[in-house]
Formats: C-alpha cells, sequence, structure tokens
C-alpha cells in the first residue's frame, strides 16, 4: 500500500471534493483565455479573410463555450464548482479545435489568407497528423501496459500529455534548426514561396513531432515500470525541461524571418497533438464511467455471488485510492484479504478489482499518498468466483474458487452520480493539460511580445 493519508485532518490540504489554491487561479486564468479565444478568433479569422458573416456567427462559437461553463458550474455534485469547470474546459478545448477544422474545410475556397500563411496545413493534412499520432500513442501504450488492459488509457494519457508538453517547448528550436536541415531559403517574400520548393512534408512533419513522441513515450514507460526512478530522475528532468523551455522561448523571440514562417506552420501541427490529448482525457473519462458501470453492475444485488465481512481489524486496510501521477487518474489497490461469509472464509486474491466509488478526500491527496477505502470489518459484496458444474460429484465438497476477474465492493454502495464521479477521476490529467498548454504557449507569447517590440 501507498502512505497512507488523512486528508479530512489536515487543514492545509483543500477540503473534500475541492482543488489546491494554485489549481483553482490556473482554472480561473485558463476559463478567462478560453473565453477570449472562442470570442476573438472567429471574429479575426472572418475579418482577416473579409468574409462577411452574421453576428451570431462570429460570437457562436464564444456562446457555447460561456453555456457550456455555465452548465457544468451550476450542475449540482458534491465536487467543487472550479473542480468541474476544470475538467469541461478541456473538452471546450476540444469542440473549438472541430470547429475550426470544420470552418476550414467549409470556407476552404474562400480562405486565401490562412492557405498562404500555412501552405503545410494543405501539403500535410491535420486529419493525417492526428491520426499518426493517436495509434502511436495507442499502439504504444498497449506495448508498454503489457498483459494489463486497464493500463493502456491511462499510459495513453500520460505520453499525449507528456509530448504535448516537449513539442511546445521543442518546436521554436525546430523551426531554427529545419533552416538550415531542409535547406529553406534564407530570402523569402511570403510563406507560399518559402515552401514551393519543398517537396518534404512528411519528413519536416517527422522532425518536429518524432523526438517528442519518443521522449514522451520513454517517460510513460519509466513512469508505470519503473516508477521508482522517477524519484531520482524528477529534479534533473524537470531542469532540463526549464532549461528546454527558456532556450525555445529566447530563439523564438529572436528568430529570423524564415524562421518564424516555419514555426507558423508548425503551430497546426501543436494544435493537433492538443487535440489528441485531450481525446485521450476523454477517452479516459468514458472509460472509466463504463468500467465503474460494469462493476457497479457485477455485485448489485441480483447479481452478487456472496456477502460477508472483511476479515481482520480496522488498522488492516486492505484497499486504498492512491494517486500515482498528475498525468492519471487515481488508481484503486486490492491486496490479498479473505472474507468471512456463511458458507466459510473466501480468499481474495492481491489485485482483486475494486468496485468503490472514488472518496471525496481523493481530491487533497499528493502523489504517492493513498487514502483508505476497505479494512477489517467492513461489509463487503463479492463476484467474479467460479463455483463447481453441478453434475460434479464433488460439487458440495468443493469451495468456490477466484477466477481472473473476482471484484469487491462495499455492500452498500455510496451514490454520488456520474458527474462527480468523472471530476474526481479526470480533474489531475484535466488541471496537468490546462497548465501544459499555458507552458507550450510560452515560446509564441514570447514571440509576440518580440515582434510587437520592433
Amino acid at each position: 500500500m501507498d502512505d497512507l493519508a488523512r486528508p479530512d485532518q489536515d487543514l492545509s490540504r483543500p477540503r473534500a471534493g475541492d482543488v489546491p489554491i494554485w489549481a483553482r487561479w490556473l482554472i480561473l486564468g485558463a476559463t478567462v483565455m478560453t473565453i477570449v479565444i472562442a470570442l476573438a478568433v472567429p471574429r479575426l479569422f472572418l475579418e482577416a479573410e473579409a468574409l462577411l458573416a452574421p453576428t451570431w456567427v462570429k460570437l457562436g462559437l464564444g456562446g457555447l463555450v460561456v453555456l457550456a461553463i455555465i452548465w457544468i458550474a451550476v450542475a449540482p455534485a458534491p465536487v467543487s464548482i472550479l473542480a468541474r469547470v476544470g475538467v469541461v474546459l478541456p473538452a471546450t478545448h476540444l469542440v473549438m479545435m472541430v470547429a475550426v477544422a470544420v470552418a476550414w474545410i467549409a470556407f476552404g475556397a474562400h480562405l486565401e489568407v490562412a492557405h498562404a500563411l500555412v501552405p503545410l496545413v494543405d501539403a500535410l493534412p491535420i486529419a493525417a497528423i492526428v491520426l499518426a499520432v493517436g495509434a502511436a500513442i495507442i499502439g504504444s501504450a498497449w506495448v508498454i501496459a503489457r498483459r494489463r488492459r486497464r493500463e493502456v488509457i491511462p499510459v495513453a494519457v500520460t505520453i499525449a500529455l507528456v509530448q504535448l508538453l516537449v513539442l511546445g517547448a521543442w518546436l521554436p528550436i525546430a523551426s531554427h534548426y529545419a533552416v538550415d536541415t531542409f535547406g529553406f531559403s534564407h530570402n523569402w517574400v511570403r510563406p507560399a514561396a518559402l515552401f514551393e520548393s519543398f517537396h518534404q512534408p512528411v519528413q519536416l512533419a517527422a522532425f518536429a513531432l518524432v523526438p517528442p513522441l519518443v521522449i514522451a513515450i520513454l517517460y510513460a514507460a519509466i513512469a508505470t515500470r519503473r516508477a521508482r526512478w522517477l524519484q531520482t530522475l524528477s529534479s534533473p528532468l524537470t531542469i532540463a525541461l526549464l532549461v528546454v523551455l527558456l532556450t525555445g522561448s529566447a530563439m523564438r523571440a529572436g528568430a529570423s524571418a524564415t524562421a518564424l514562417t516555419i514555426y507558423l506552420n508548425f503551430v497546426p501541427w501543436l494544435l493537433a497533438v492538443a487535440f489528441v490529448a485531450v481525446a485521450m482525457i476523454a477517452l479516459l473519462c468514458g472509460s472509466f464511467l463504463i468500467s465503474a458501470a460494469r462493476r457497479r453492475r457485477a455485485i448489485a444485488r441480483d447479481r452478487r455471488q456472496f456477502t460477508g465481512t472483511v476479515a481482520g481489524t480496522q488498522a488492516d486496510v486492505i484497499a486504498c485510492v492512491a494517486v500515482r501521477s498528475w498525468l492519471r487518474s487515481p488508481e484503486l489497490i486490492v491486496d490479498g484479504f479473505e472474507v468471512v461469509t456463511a458458507e466459510g472464509a473466501l480468499p481474495v486474491p492481491p489485485g482483486a478489482i475494486l468496485a468503490a466509488p472514488l472518496p471525496l478526500g481523493s481530491t487533497g491527496l499528493r502523489v504517492g499518498e493513498g487514502v483508505a477505502l476497505l479494512h477489517g470489518g467492513t461489509p463487503v459484496a463479492l463476484g467474479g468466483f467460479d463455483r463447481p458444474a453441478d453434475g460434479s460429484p464433488f460439487r458440495r465438497s468443493l469451495a468456490p474458487t477466484a477466477s481472473g476477474g473476482v471484484i469487491v465492493g462495499p455492500e452498500q454502495q455510496r451514490e454520488d452520480g456520474s458527474l462527480a464521479q468523472v471530476v474526481l477521476a479526470a480533474w489531475r490529467p484535466a488541471v496537468a493539460y490546462l497548465l501544459i498548454f499555458v507552458a507550450a504557449a510560452l515560446p509564441a507569447l514570447a514571440g509576440l511580445a518580440s515582434n510587437s517590440g520592433r
């Protein structure tokens, strides 16, 4: 078991169902930025192309974002409003990116300025980047998780978020070195002219996207199989990341016109990776809801096989929810134990599937900590045991045996609602995404500040 904590007895932690203070400010800032972008981008997009459109078209996307935030804020749930907003913001980013893609397709023939600024989008469609990156992430997660299928989606979320972070830091550096690596002209007049003699978009995409993806896969592999190594490597990795971010920001601020143009054509690829990252978080939420529903159904009153009491005392913790990383949802951990039932003591093997709602107190856990869910004396329900066949002559003398999917959970299940459980499962990866998105935008902001001062 991880180090067990009592968040309700530590006043330095947020209250049950709430997020830390720094996360609240991050969510508030990200909310304001999201609303501003949703209101400003359609207007700037249409005005730059001299396209006439009614006001509802210019403000429609921003209005939908505001309505989504209001809806999630007023929805009844035992978790805090900011925790709910923090989870819904990545979903709004996903909708915004889809809206931009639809607009690009629908108004493609009229977007002369956009096509002239980012000709690489025509040479290598964003959909191809999304599919290639998504397939690479899922395939790598499958290999890293090995036979533990429950680990595939959490590992995929980790890879996607780390790739987004590293890519945001790498692209300014990549755009600087791509000028000479791919033989781009230093004397250009317009972006289209810069790329008109360039016939290697796939190689350029690999130069920009593959190094961050490889780093993300290696990090996820270490975090999954050698988690203790991260305790030793955390400081060097943080320092290395800060150095790369600062180097990229400096290169972006002092970049040549050619490097700036290449970076501008890389930005849609950054958005494609962000799209994949948010899609992975959405997949995590969906898989959590489906798995939780299946587990609850397996030990429902009309389907449970046994009921009993966990052997031992209250000090004997046999199941907990633990936080391994900010890049994944809390993990349910079960040790081996015995349950005293009417038919005798039943052994439950380590690694059994736990059918229990995430506790509100899990929001106060720090990385490496856990909070107890089941302990000695807890009434539980069981499912997933194999009984001898009815035709067996020794059926009555043989005890039920544990199969590969034993499910255990509290006899009386707490009902928080799907929304609260999704927020408890996904708010950490969602907040990590918001923080990574801001960090990935730093080089671009540095470039804008430099250009405005020239």
